[in-house]
């Protein structure tokens, strides 16, 4: 139990320490890397980001002087501002662990997702920066002199829909953000309309299995601070001001009492008000337009998006929570999988070939798309060549047009199928952001466009003249045109009622119609003009859905277009009189460490007779990085615990601290690392190792794709502790091809391989260590796992070994099957070794009752950092013989357990036992406490 405790604390520390390094290896290319310093930044960029860097350190500082204002907090010291275009996908982070470090990915976000931003690096920092200034609060200030110990953070802690909510809520009352905008206002109704209101303690963590899924903490939240600033009448910055309600652990424990304390009312009151509001408008919604009727075309329960209807036949992609995508035909009432892909935003469907986007990992760090084709015939797919960040393909005959979108370049491509390349390319205002693009006749061409300062519009193009026109100007956000191939017109999405509704563009009269309506979230579609039936994408509680109606012709309101002059966007601060330095980014530099504490954990520990035989003091400590720079980072860290025994009142120490020094390649890692390990009070072969130092150097290659993953690190090992001393070579291989979802970090359908292989020589003496550790899993279902897991070692010398044999069915059976053998000192006979085998079989099953996923379902308590995920019974029995006493045992427990989470740091199982000894005939029952 202590090791896995000890596991958990370090995949714990891991993943601190990971999320300031992992996004970073965009910058081990020393040579093409830059860093500009201003006020309040230092910005690191590569080489082709020079000429945004100016417009970006102007909208940065404005956003800083303009968050320090509402929030009236500053950051304690520079903030390293990542600029990124290493990914097709928005995106960013910010974390106030060691040295505030934001990062932001320069790609436009869709029209579906957030519309009306005026600029997205503007947008971004609003986002993280509030994230920045908000967490790195402490108290006393001197303490952030420290650099941010994270004993001072108490923000850092708080559930996931108040961190998340507060830079929502900033992100929309600064400038248009998300709160209120179509979309969330659509999941919210949606989930009012279908009498499904996801509970609050769903949304105080981003780790979700139930649509929304992460989603939830950013629509609950800046809602509930929205009726917070409502009810208040005062800006929000008192919510996160420092006071003694807001110290370690009160305001993490009892987070509810945290909110009543402070504003006088219940998070989940303030849900419950916020769920009348969608009431009242959902009530106006019909009350104003004519809503039409949508009918399912199947019954599932995974998501579908993105319909293409094509000669009798519907297409469309079929999501899963823990796999990939796949690309399903519908004929017939039958569905039919045809491929799998990772993530794509179009296809086209044609006669011989399916032609579609799909997003790639290159190099490791850059997530871009490509075109791709389907073949019907060979079943073959195909990556077109030079397609690389080409998106939204449309195709005429021959000829395929794709998008372009880059930082400093917006692009039409124009290529040829038939000969594999690209034949033509045009250039669009730096300030375009194309979105998707159609065609009937491979001259004129539709586009739905982001222009900076919030428009998105329709725009048409004539390819041969380079001639285009905007006709749709508005404020609304007008997106997805499809050419009518019946009349002179076309079809778009556009949200000027409210919410997305179907129009109708008819180029004679320069007028739209509405045609098509629903109150949830029409978000794509395409239209058998034969039928004048409408298939489209719409949300349900569950998610997207694919469904259909008659196309109709609405006569509640009279829509004329309006044309609105187009306004450049204008930063957020005026001023331009920023001092900034430019220079080569040539070697890591450091503000200071950075220390990161935590408060001891004090657990007890139960046996099956449920007396309370022994304390663990769980004491991580401090670690230390640099600031920016993956290239060269120190990393330490170490925990300590103390377990005191009631019964007969001895103590055990054990403690761990590990130091690497990582130098980083685009692909590989060089690594040094330093590591003293003191197993404490152990039986068997351990307590003849009381303390292990540990010297090791190796390399890491990794190679990373959407499918598979691929790690292999040699290395060279030196150990000493009291016993013996010893050195030799270590080779690990990781390998991994799963079909695992952006969604869930648990993969199904697929294989992992790990292997660790050591061979050391015994200093001063002819023995040598050596072992081979295998593990294999085959994933066919989230809950389907056969696993083999197999470690043969030996210890010290060549008679001691270990032998596990242990496969098992996940969820369900298992199976484990040991032998272990060690020689030890004979204290009756003190000339002489004697030998102790241990063989045991357990077998056993483990099957779910109820899948809960709720927190503590009282008010006062609901986001309390605990969360109930499922009920489990099980069953196992242990054959074998005892390690000390060599009798046989005989051994069978039946229990049922609450599986819960605690701080998201591990899992908690209490439960209730009955177990019954064959050997001596006795029944036992009690309670368990299980951590893992």
């Amino acid at each position: 139990m202590i090791r896995k405790i000890f596991v958990l604390s370090l995949l714990f520390f891991a993943l601190v320490t990971s999320s300031q390094t992992l996004n970073l290896r965009v910058f081990t290319d020393m040579t093409n890397t830059y860093i500009t310093s201003s006020k309040h930044f230092n910005f690191i960029y590569k080489k082709d980001l020079s000429n945004e860097i100016k417009n970006i350190v102007k909208i940065s500082e404005g956003v800083y002087d303009t968050l320090k204002k509402i929030m009236k907090c500053e950051p304690p010291n520079r903030i390293n501002l990542l600029i990124t275009d290493q990914s097709d996908l928005p995106n960013g982070f910010s974390t106030p662990i060691l040295n505030p470090t934001v990062n932001i990915y320069l790609a436009n976000p869709d029209p579906t997702f957030i519309a009306k931003h005026e600029n997205w690096v503007e947008y971004v920092l609003l986002h993280e920066l509030t994230h920045t200034f908000h967490l790195t609060k402490t108290n006393p200030k001197f303490l952030s002199k420290m650099q941010n110990s994270c004993l001072y953070l108490p923000s850092v802690a708080q559930p996931m829909y108040f961190l998340e909510g507060y830079t929502v809520y900033n992100e929309s009352t600064v400038k248009s953000g998300r709160l209120k905008d179509t979309y969330f206002e659509a999941i919210l109704r949606t989930f009012f309309l279908e009498s499904r209101k996801p509970p609050l303690d769903r949304a105080i963590s981003y780790f979700d299995t139930e649509y929304p899924y992460g989603m939830l903490p950013y629509i609950y939240g800046p809602y509930i601070f929205d009726k917070m600033e409502e009810i208040s009448k005062k800006d929000l910055s008192y919510i996160t001001q420092i006071d003694p309600f807001t110290c370690l652990p009160f305001h993490i424990l009892f987070p509810d009492i945290f909110f009543l304390i402070k504003n006088s009312y219940l998070p989940s009151t303030l849900l419950k008000l916020v769920y009348q509001d969608v009431e009242k408008k959902t009530k106006k919604l019909r009350e104003n337009y004519t809503i039409s009727e949508r009918e399912k075309i199947f019954e599932d329960d995974n998501e579908s998006s993105l319909p293409a209807f094509h000669k009798g036949k519907l297409y469309f992609i079929e999501s899963y929570y823990h796999k990939r995508s796949r690309m399903v035909e519908y004929s017939n009432k039958k569905k039919k999988e045809l491929f799998t892909l990772s993530y794509t935003t179009k296809f086209k469907v044609t006669d011989d070939f399916i032609i579609f986007d799909m997003l790639d990992i290159y190099d490791n760090v850059s997530y871009f798309f490509s075109i791709y084709t389907f073949d019907f015939k060979t079943k073959n797919i195909k990556k077109l060549p030079h397609t690389l960040r080409g998106f939204s393909p449309e195709t005429y005959g021959d000829t395929l047009f794709f998008i372009r979108n880059k930082t400093d370049k917006n692009l039409l491509i124009i290529y040829s199928l038939k000969e594999e390349k690209v034949k033509d390319s045009i250039e669009f205002p730096s300030n375009y952001r194309f979105y998707s693009l159609t065609t009937k006749n491979g001259k004129d061409l539709l586009l739905s466009v982001y222009r900076e300062g919030g428009y998105t519009d329709i725009m048409f193009f004539d390819v041969e003249k380079r001639f285009e026109r905007f006709l749709t100007t508005d404020r609304a956000t007008d997106f997805l045109p499809l050419w009518s191939e019946k009349d002179d017109g076309f079809y778009f999405l556009s949200d000027r009622d409210g919410l997305n509704t179907l129009f109708y563009f008819n180029l004679d009269s320069n007028r739209i119609y509405p045609r098509f309506r629903t109150l949830y979230n029409i978000s794509n579609y395409d239209i058998d003009e034969v039928n004048n039936t409408l298939y489209f994408q719409d949300l349900t509680k569950d998610g997207d859905k694919i469904f259909k109606g008659k196309l109709e012709n609405f006569e509640d309101k009279n829509y004329n277009l309006q044309k609105v002059e187009y306004k450049n966007y204008v930063p957020i601060s005026k001023e331009t009189s920023y001092s900034i330095k430019s220079k080569r980014y040539i070697l890591p530099e450091f503000s200071g460490p950075g220390t990161y504490f935590f408060l001891p954990l004090f657990l007890p520990l139960f046996n099956d007779s449920v007396e309370i035989e022994d304390y663990l003091f769980l004491f991580p400590f401090f670690n230390v990085n640099s600031d920016i720079s993956q290239s060269l980072s120190f990393i330490t860290y170490g925990i300590f615990s103390f377990t005191h025994n009631v019964k007969d009142f001895s103590n055990s120490i054990q403690y761990y601290n590990s130091s690497q020094i990582t130098l980083s390649q685009l692909k590989n890692d060089i690594f040094f690392s330093y590591d003293i390990l003191n197993e404490g009070k152990n039986l068997g072969i351990k307590k003849y190792l009381p303390e292990n130092y540990s010297l090791s150097g190796g390399m890491i290659f990794n190679d990373l794709k959407f499918k598979r993953t691929i790690s292999l690190s040699p290395s060279f090992s030196i150990l000493k502790n009291d016993s013996l001393k010893k050195g030799g070579f270590y080779l690990d291989l990781y390998f991994s091809k799963s079909e695992s979802s952006t969604r869930s970090i648990i993969p199904s359908e697929g294989l992992k391989f790990n292997t660790n292989l050591y061979f050391s020589k015994i200093l001063n003496d002819s023995f040598f260590d050596k072992g081979l550790d295998l593990k294999i899993q085959i994933f066919k279902s989230p809950n389907w796992r056969l696993a083999f897991f197999g470690i043969f070692e030996t210890f010290l010398t060549e008679n001691d070994s270990v032998e596990v044999l242990r496969p098992s069915l996940y969820g369900k059976m298992f199976l484990e099957k040991a032998k272990l053998k060690y020689t030890y000192f004979d204290e009756a006979n003190l000339t002489s070794f004697s030998s102790k085998n241990l063989n045991i079989v357990k077998l056993g099953f483990l099957y779910t009752l109820v899948n809960i996923n709720r927190g503590i379902p009282i008010n006062i308590f609901i986001s309390s950092p605990i969360k109930f995920s499922f009920l489990t019974i099980s069953f196992n029995h242990s054959e074998g013989y005892s390690i000390d006493t060599n009798l046989r045992l005989s051994h069978s427990k039946f229990s049922i357990n609450l599986v819960s989470d605690l701080f998201a740091l591990g899992t908690v199982a209490p439960g209730i036992f009955l177990s019954y000894d064959h050997i001596i005939k006795k029944p036992n029952f009690g309670l368990t406490l299980s951590l893992f």
